[in-house]
């Protein structure tokens, strides 16, 4: 067999695995684990303090409509606030977000002149909250009014470190793009990842993070919700998935807009950062997609406890290399 036809069938074997093996495998190991306990609904008093944060670019069409979704949302209003940051708009972005706060003292609209990356917006905003539970989301995002309650829920668990919501893709004009059809696979896909305890990532449009676990992203990073839910995941928090915690989104209304945006999402998966270790406890995962065989071993590293066999199962591998790219003096 010639090293082409090698090739041909190692790459049609990769695609076959991401459809259907890896797929095919999780919900085996699902069905052997019992059924996660959803958390209790919660009063008043056991709702933690959350702070939204919105980092927003020339979005002057979405944003007002953002900030009064999150002042509507079925959550305690001595309970909430929300962050808005403008990384350097150029249009009507702040007097839009201003407009919607309508002086409402929960609301802070933070203009940042120079644009830098949402990254940038992140971490200011980041250092301006103070609530223990922060949620990031969209400008284009729009919560069910549940949203926010049944992500909160989860953090009365102290093991847990971050919790995905489930983001839904709407195509209200009709357009050429079908890629909501493939979103609700992937939805599937993290529900089933968290009932093995392996879930490796979030929806970047609705997602939550314990204050302490939340990390200081590097200025060019794409997928924010790629890197700190794994940095929480490796310094050994759970990360849950909550079904009920919806969010929607319009999809793109053609594919030469979605062009863009799964080019955003293969370069953030192959980010430096994506390959994310703890000295402390020896972890280290690739998650740069289902598209390769790293994820299912990424998926049993994160699932092996014990130190001192994660660290063995890290060199057999074959992660120590990608360790040392990362630039990390040791294990």
């Amino acid at each position: 067999m010639t090293f082409l036809a090698i090739l041909f069938w190692a790459c049609l074997l990769a695609v076959a695995w991401s459809y259907i093996g890896y797929g095919r495998w999780l919900r085996r190991e699902a069905a052997r684990r019992p059924t996660l306990p959803a958390p209790l609904p919660a009063r008043h008093a056991d709702l933690p303090l959350v702070g939204v944060i919105v980092a927003a670019f020339n979005e002057e069409v979405h944003v007002g409509a953002r900030v009064r979704n999150l002042l509507g949302i079925d959550y305690p209003a001595d309970r909430l606030r929300v962050y808005v940051g403008s990384d350097g708009s150029r249009d009507r972005t702040i007097a839009e977000a201003t407009a919607a706060a309508a002086g409402d003292p929960r609301v802070r609209v933070v203009d940042f002149p120079v644009n830098r990356g949402k990254a940038s917006v992140l971490n200011d905003l980041v250092a301006l909250a103070r609530e223990p539970i922060l949620v990031f989301t969209d400008a284009n995002t729009e919560f069910e009014p549940a949203a926010l309650r049944r992500l909160a829920e989860h953090f009365r668990d102290p093991s847990v470190g971050a919790v995905s919501g489930t983001l839904r893709l709407r195509d209200p004009g009709g357009g050429s793009n079908q890629d909501h059809v493939y979103w609700e696979h992937e939805q599937q896909m993290k529900q089933v990842e968290d009932r093995v305890g392996a879930l490796l990532g979030a929806n970047g449009g609705i997602y939550a993070i314990r204050r302490e676990r939340v990390s200081v992203l590097v200025p060019d990073t794409v997928c924010d919700d790629f890197i700190m839910v794994m940095r929480a995941a490796t310094a050994g928090a759970r990360v849950r998935f909550e079904p009920a915690a919806v969010a929607w989104e319009d999809v793109p209304h053609d594919m030469a807009e979605e062009y863009i945006q799964i080019c955003k999402r293969l370069w953030g998966s192959c980010e430096p950062d994506a390959i994310v270790a703890d000295r402390n406890s020896g972890v280290l995962i690739d998650h740069t997609t289902a598209f390769f065989p790293e994820r299912l071993k990424a998926t049993t590293v994160l699932k092996e406890r014990n130190a001192e066999r994660r660290r063995v199962m890290i060199e057999r591998m074959g992660f120590d290399r990608f360790f040392r790219e990362a630039g990390a003096k040791e294990l």
